[in-house]
């Protein structure tokens, strides 16, 4: 009887599989879910995972241009490190591909392990856009090798549904403008020929024809063909409102082509007459990009990769076409001169509105001439892609701007009161959701994007704030600051201090910006307490509270106690030395060494001239340094905790008269 052939271990079949899928993503164009990276940021980044540090991970996942869903050379995401028990990272480090040991170890670690698991970078990750899927191979491990029911049900709770895609506003946007509501930017009329099936009894397949309301701007941005039929190649000619296309392509492929080209969701399997009309398409209409997508219909994976390249370039697209003709179409006149301007319908953008920003004086640039005057700057932009329920609103009431134009008359000019160089952010990124705001015009564009209502700009100047500003902030340099502690402003409205910042997080409803403010102070407080604007600050806090009680807090002082705790902490934590917060726990001065002989008489006659003389005494760092005198390293940390814990009981002490100063109770 012939031997039965050897049963391959499930583990190894599963390594194999593993190893396929890792060359097929390798080999292929499109990039995986979870790519292999490494790079040094993302190291960096795992590294500061399994530390705990939320800083650096907030960091890095802003300004580094890490992918948070990317795995290590161990096949690990950062939200699996971050969610590990610490004896499992160690065997981890030690042996970074034996996944059998690593579980078996993990499973008998038990209440050794709960020291580790950080909730805060878990969540911060989740927010950020990491996913964790229950019915993939990532997701089922990050949620196996949870530390406890916290981070477990934390991880729950961000399911694929809920997790955060930053892409999905833009192409939910794009999308939305093919229902033509609540406002009609459409401005072009698209014909295709529709072939019905033949009639019974007859031979004869009856053709019908299907418009589509489309935008020529977006038409153009993102289709080579549309560019050149579209977009007038001489200034007499004027562009076409209608379009015709041929009788060979067919409305139902063609409206496949709509939704791809608009962002829109593409669910339904191609049939080989659609697929066949949809590689006439695209190589008539120049979009390689949507063959591509057919061929991957029938993979769902490939189909999802294959639809967040197209949200890329359609990113890239839209922000090509806003530097073409927006900001390159831009007109600068000077003020006494700007009512004299006016736009016709019929221009190069196909631009339907103009918004108006006035330069200030606080405008002028550094190196400007003399002679160098305030301008009024036109931006011609586009309805369709002024994303904000303030535009919304505005052309769709029963007011001037809601009133639709005729034919003849010249495209409305709407003022705006936002500079000129902050407006053009502000239309950069309702453009293509892509911007980049400098530190120094974080705060104005701050405030301007809460006039405008785009949340979700506000919500990322102030992580830009926040994180940028923790090195200094363009107006509050330490430097620029005077005796009293106030904050010098640089030159024009660029300059802005914490104390700025802080009223900014109250007027824009920003937390983050308020603890930031606060954690700011807190750090550099000896700088702060003497300063009249930091005690206008506080009774500004104060007057926050409606029918204030003597038994409230002033959520300020509750802020900056609680971060200045934090920075006296992590300088002990550095040191083991939790207990110096405990009452009556301060470490003692570090003992002198034995009075050699001869010296113990004038020493004990000293102490007792000094006995009951209380200003006669030193603080330990006031007391010279004896000649013979050596210190250990021990009794130097002892003597450097002492001074800390001096130092931050000094300056709660201070923080007491100044509430008692304002007559403040908290």
């Amino acid at each position: 009887m012939a031997d039965a052939a050897p049963s391959v271990p499930f583990k190894a079949q599963i390594i194999t599989h593993l190893f396929a899928e890792q060359e097929h993503d390798r080999g292929s164009a499109i990039r995986a879910i979870n790519p292999v990276d490494e790079s040094e940021a993302f190291k960096e980044l795992c590294e500061a995972c399994r530390r705990g540090d939320v800083k650096t991970v907030r960091h890095l996942i802003q300004f580094g241009g890490v992918n948070v869903n990317a795995v290590d050379n161990s096949d690990y995401p950062p939200l699996t490190l971050v969610s590990l028990p610490i004896f499992f990272l160690v065997v981890l480090l030690h042996f970074p591909h034996s996944s059998y040991l690593i579980t078996v170890t993990y499973l008998n670690v038990g209440v050794e392990a709960s020291l580790c698991g950080h909730y805060d970078v878990v969540q911060l990750l989740l927010e950020s856009g990491a996913l964790c899927e229950r019915d993939t191979f990532q997701g089922e491990r990050c949620l196996y090798s949870a530390l406890n029911d916290r981070i477990r049900n934390l991880l729950l709770q961000y399911d694929f549904s809920k997790s955060i895609d930053e892409k999905q506003p833009f192409a939910s946007h794009l999308s939305s403008l093919l229902n033509l509501s609540p406002l009609d930017t459409s401005d072009v009329t698209v014909t295709t020929t529709y072939h019905s099936p033949p009639l019974p009894n007859s031979t004869e397949t009856p053709t019908y024809t299907k418009e589509f309301h489309l935008h020529r701007f977006l038409l153009c941005a993102r289709s080579k063909y549309f560019r050149r039929k579209l977009l007038p190649q001489e200034e007499s000619k004027k562009s076409p409102r209608s379009l015709r296309l041929p009788s060979s392509i067919d409305s139902a492929a063609f409206d496949s082509t709509v939704r791809f080209l608009y962002l829109g969701e593409i669910t339904e399997l191609f049939s080989s007459e659609v697929t066949i009309n949809i590689e006439r398409i695209s190589a008539h209409l120049d979009l390689p990009s949507l063959w591509d997508f057919a061929l991957a219909s029938g993979d769902p994976k490939q189909r999802r990769l294959k639809r967040m390249d197209e949200v890329d370039k359609a990113q890239e697209d839209l922000d090509a076409w806003f530097n073409e003709f927006v900001v390159g179409k831009v007109v600068r006149l000077d003020i006494e001169d700007a009512h004299k301007f006016h736009m016709e319908q019929a221009n190069d953008s196909f631009a339907d509105v103009v918004l108006r920003a006035d330069e200030d004086v606080d405008d002028r640039p550094v190196n400007a001439s003399p002679d160098w005057k305030p301008q009024a700057v036109f931006y011609p932009v586009h309805k369709a892609m002024l994303r904000s329920e303030f535009f919304t609103t505005m052309f769709t009431s029963s007011f001037k701007e809601g009133q639709k134009p005729s034919s003849t008359d010249p495209l409305q000019i709407i003022p705006m009161e936002i500079a000129p160089n902050i407006l053009e952010l502000v239309l950069k990124f309702l453009y293509s959701d892509k911007v980049a705001v400098p530190l120094e015009h974080a705060l104005d564009t701050l405030y301007a994007a809460d006039q405008l209502f785009i949340d979700r700009l506000k919500n990322k100047v102030a992580m830009i704030i926040s994180t940028q500003g923790n090195a200094g902030l363009p107006g509050d340099n330490m430097k620029h600051r005077d005796k009293k502690g106030n904050g010098e402003k640089l030159g024009g409205s660029e300059g802005y201090n914490v104390y700025d910042v802080v009223r900014a997080g109250w007027a824009t409803r920003q937390r983050r910006l308020e603890e930031f403010g606060a954690k700011y102070i807190a750090e550099r407080l000896e700088d702060y307490l003497e300063g009249e604007e930091f005690a206008e600050l506080v009774l500004e806090s104060a007057e926050r509270i409606k029918s204030r009680q003597e038994i409230d807090t002033i959520e300020l002082i509750d802020d900056i106690r609680y971060y200045l705790d934090q920075r006296f902490r992590m300088r002990m934590d550095n040191l083991d030395a939790e207990e110096m917060y405990d009452e009556g726990a301060l470490p003692q001065h570090p003992p002198k060494p034995a009075p050699k002989e001869g010296q113990a008489e004038a020493q004990t006659e000293g102490r007792r001239e000094g006995e009951g003389d209380a200003q006669g005494k030193k603080s330990p760092e006031e007391e010279p340094v004896r000649q013979g005198q050596v210190w250990t390293e021990e009794e130097m940390q002892a003597d450097f905790m002492r001074a800390e814990a001096i130092k931050f009981d000094e300056l709660l002490g201070r923080v007491d008269l100044l509430l008692e100063k304002l007559k403040l109770d908290a």
